[in-house]
C-alpha cells in the first residue's frame, strides 16, 4: 500500500515538474510560423525598499512569421501591476510587458505574471522576486 502512495506521489510530481517546464520556456517555436522568444523570464529585483514601487520589464521578440497577440497578462497578486502591449506584435519586433510590485510587507517575495497570447495554447509564467527590506 504505502508503495502504490509513493508512486502515486511521485508520478504526480513528475506531471507537475513537466508542465512547469513547457510553460517556462524562453524560447517557444509553435507551428513553424508562430515563435517567440524571451529576453528573461525571471527578474530578481535582490533587496528593495518597502512601499517603494519597483519595475521589472520582460522583453518578448516575435521570431515568427505572423503576429503575436497577447490577449491577457495576469499577476498573481494585488501588489503587482502589469501592463502588457495593446497592438500586435509584428514578425521580427520586440515588445516589453512591464511589472510593477509594491511591496508593503518586509521580506522575501516570489510573485508570477501569467501571459495568455495567440503563439502557444500554454501560459507563459514570469516571475519577479527579491527581498523587501
Amino acid at each position: 500500500m504505502k508503495r502504490n502512495i509513493l508512486l502515486l506521489v511521485s508520478m504526480f510530481l513528475f506531471a507537475v515538474a513537466s508542465f512547469g517546464q513547457t510553460a517556462n520556456k524562453a524560447e517557444l517555436t509553435v507551428d513553424g510560423k508562430a515563435s517567440f522568444k524571451w529576453k528573461t523570464v525571471v527578474v530578481d529585483f535582490g533587496e528593495i525598499k518597502q512601499n517603494v514601487p519597483k519595475t521589472a520589464e520582460f522583453e518578448i521578440t516575435n521570431t515568427g512569421s505572423v503576429p503575436i497577440i497577447i490577449n491577457n497578462a495576469i499577476a498573481s497578486c494585488g501588489c503587482t501591476n502589469v501592463e502588457r502591449p495593446q497592438e500586435p506584435i509584428k514578425p521580427g519586433q520586440t515588445a516589453k510587458i512591464k511589472t510593477t510590485y509594491n511591496a508593503a510587507a518586509t521580506g522575501a517575495f516570489q510573485k508570477s505574471v501569467t501571459v495568455y497570447m495567440n503563439a502557444t495554447p500554454e501560459p507563459q509564467v514570469l516571475e519577479i522576486k527579491g527581498v523587501v527590506k
